[in-house]
């Protein structure tokens, strides 16, 4: 498969990582807060993190796509919507690389309301924090936190995306066209992986705003008192999100790379499970005739 749809996108991802290796560089050397070291430098550690969020990403993406998709599937037919009719949709791969903003920016903002759940407790900082610091509840120590879990709970957000996309990609589809025949009901034919985003993105939506930006006003009430990390930090974090789901870009390039064999591996297993029908929608409208 030739990159060409890719390659502004990469040159671009390329471009922020020499950024961040830059960054390094300059940025004052920041005190230890981990209780844990990779180089023995807080800031080679911090890099390190980010781009570890790259490789769990990956590793969450393709395990939680091939391994959950099939049980998601299972638990829709038997037990979300037993009584409904499946089909699947065929739904060729897009030539242009597109509309991939959603698929990164909705695992980001589900990672940090992960994060913001587990920061506080105490047994996670006790692990992640050196003792002078896991008491402190510091706006500063809490991001340092975060940005620890970060590949954790990257990882875990894509193993529960993954298979939405997988399921998307696949064309799975039910319709409530044969049930209840009797009754007066619309005919409705909803995308069953669709259907399970919509619901992760309701749990990433409002709430993790509001805890994200409750940390970003209490590190500016701090700026007065704050050195450099703290001027750092205030300027950074409000963009953190998009950062986040800038890194994990290449997951996403490489579910399109591999869109045709992540199909068939969706389509097969709903073959086993008796979804043998193919749907076609059309919309046709009627044009009213001139008198």
């Amino acid at each position: 498969m030739s990159f060409t749809k890719y390659k502004k996108w990469l040159i671009i991802y390329c471009i922020m990582f020499f950024i961040f290796l830059i960054a390094e560089f300059v940025m004052p050397p920041f005190e230890h807060f981990y209780n844990f070291t990779i180089t023995g430098s807080q800031n080679h550690d911090n890099t390190i993190i980010l781009f570890s969020i790259l490789i769990f990403s990956l590793l969450g993406g393709f395990l939680g796509g091939y391994f959950l998709s099939p049980l998601f599937i299972i638990i829709q037919m038997k037990v979300i919507g037993r009584n409904l009719i499946y089909a699947t949709e065929d739904k060729p791969n897009s030539i242009k690389f597109k509309d991939f903003f959603s698929k990164i920016i909705f695992p980001s903002l589900f990672a940090f309301n992960l994060a913001f759940l587990l920061y506080k407790i105490p047994t996670v900082r006790q692990f992640i924090l050196t003792p002078s610091y896991y008491t402190d509840t510091d706006p500063i120590t809490n991001i340092f936190v975060i940005s620890a879990l970060l590949p954790l709970v990257i990882a875990i957000a894509m193993i529960v995306f993954a298979p939405a996309y997988f399921i998307i990609d696949a064309g799975l589809i039910h319709t409530n066209k044969e049930k209840d025949k009797d009754v007066p009901i619309p005919t409705e034919v909803v995308s069953v992986g669709a259907l399970y985003l919509n619901f992760l993105k309701g749990y990433a939506g409002i709430a993790v705003i509001i805890n994200f930006y409750t940390l970003i006003f209490e590190i500016s009430e701090s700026l007065a008192s704050g050195g450099t990390m703290t001027i750092i930090f205030s300027i950074a974090w409000p963009i953190m999100p998009l950062l986040i789901a800038f890194i994990i870009l290449p997951v996403i390039i490489a579910f399109d790379v591999t869109f045709d064999s992540r199909k068939q591996y969706i389509l097969k297993f709903c073959r086993k499970m008796g979804i043998n029908k193919t749907l076609t929608i059309q919309i046709e409208t009627n044009k009213e005739e001139k008198t």
